[in-house]
C-alpha cells in the first residue's frame, strides 16, 4: 500500500465477490460459519475484508520471535480477527464459533493433536489434517470453501465462496478428508494458465515428492519446471540463493521473451 493509505479502503476498493449469495444467505439463517480458506496468495486480502465486515476467528502458529509476533498480531487483529494459537485450548475456538465468529480455517493448520488420515490429494494419497470435520461436528458449523485470487492485469482481487458442504462431516473421516482436497484441488483449472509459469521443486523435499511439481509444470503450458537439490520444503529455507537465481533468471528470460511492455508472471511453490 502507498504511504498514507488506508489499507481497508484500498482492499476494499480493489475486491470483488463471486458467490457471495453463498455467504450471506448461511449468516441470514443463523448458521455457524466454517470458511475454509486454502493457504493461496490472496489470503490475507481476503481475511481483512470479511473480518472488518463481522468479526472473524482464525488459526495461526505462534512465532518465536517476539517482534515478528507481535507484528503479525496486530496486523491481523486490527481489521476485527480474534487469532486463536494452534496450540491453544481447542475448547476456547469452539466457544468462539458457537458464539457466531465465523471461523477463517487454513487447512494447514490443526490445533493441538495433528491428527490426520490419508486421502487423495491431487490425484495422491496425501497425510491430510482432520481438524475441519471435527470442529464442524464439535460446532454444528457449515463449511463453505472460500478462496481469495488475484485478478488479471493487477485489477485486484476476487473473494470466491463455493457452495456449502452437503451431509458434512459425515462420520467417515477419510471421506470427508478426501471432500476437502477435492475443494482445493486446482488440477482443471491448470491448462487456463496463459502467463510465464515456474515451478520449483527440492529433490528430497520431505513434504511433497518431486513427482508432483512434474506434473503441476506438465498440466500448466509452457511451464518451466526447475529441480534444486535439498530437502526443505519452504522455500526460504535451505539453500535460498539457488532458489532465487532460477527466479531471477526465470523472469528476466520471461521480459525479454514477451514483447509487450510489461509481464505478468506467477512462480507457484508447492505448499
Amino acid at each position: 500500500f502507498a504511504a498514507g493509505e488506508d489499507p481497508l479502503y484500498v482492499a476494499r476498493r480493489l475486491v470483488r465477490f463471486a458467490g457471495r449469495e453463498h455467504y450471506d444467505q448461511a449468516l441470514a439463517a443463523g448458521r455457524r460459519i466454517i470458511l475454509l480458506a486454502p493457504h493461496f496468495l490472496g489470503l490475507e486480502i481476503g481475511g481483512i475484508v470479511l473480518a472488518h465486515e463481522r468479526p472473524l476467528v482464525s488459526m495461526y502458529k505462534r512465532s518465536k520471535n517476539p517482534l515478528v509476533e507481535w507484528m503479525m498480531r496486530r496486523s491481523r487483529e486490527r481489521f476485527g480477527a480474534e487469532l486463536f494459537e494452534r496450540d491453544g485450548s481447542l475448547m476456547r475456538l469452539i466457544r468462539l464459533v458457537r458464539s457466531g465468529r465465523p471461523f477463517y480455517y487454513l487447512p494447514d493448520q490443526n490445533p493441538v493433536d495433528e491428527a490426520f488420515v490419508f486421502a487423495p490429494f491431487f490425484g495422491v494419497p496425501t497425510a491430510t489434517l482432520t481438524a475441519l470435520a471435527r470442529i464442524s461436528e464439535l460446532t454444528d458449523a457449515v463449511v463453505i470453501p472460500c478462496v481469495t485470487c488475484l485478478l488479471p492485469g493487477g485489477a485486484g482481487y476476487e473473494i470466491r465462496f463455493g457452495k456449502p458442504f452437503a451431509g458434512y462431516p459425515s462420520g467417515d473421516a477419510v471421506q470427508d478428508a478426501a471432500r476437502m482436497n477435492a475443494a482445493i484441488d486446482i488440477r482443471n483449472v491448470l491448462p487456463s494458465i496463459r502467463v510465464p509459469t515456474l515451478v520449483l521443486h527440492r529433490t528430497g523435499d520431505r513434504c511433497l515428492k518431486v513427482e508432483e511439481g512434474r506434473f503441476l509444470a506438465s498440466r500448466i503450458p509452457g511451464a518451466t519446471f526447475i529441480e534444486l537439490p535439498g530437502e526443505d520444503h519452504l522455500p526460504f529455507v535451505g539453500d535460498q540463493d539457488a532458489m532465487l537465481d532460477a527466479i531471477e533468471t526465470f523472469i528476466t528470460r520471461s521480459h525479454v521473451r514477451v514483447a509487450t511492455p510489461s509481464v505478468l508472471a506467477s512462480v507457484l511453490t508447492i505448499q
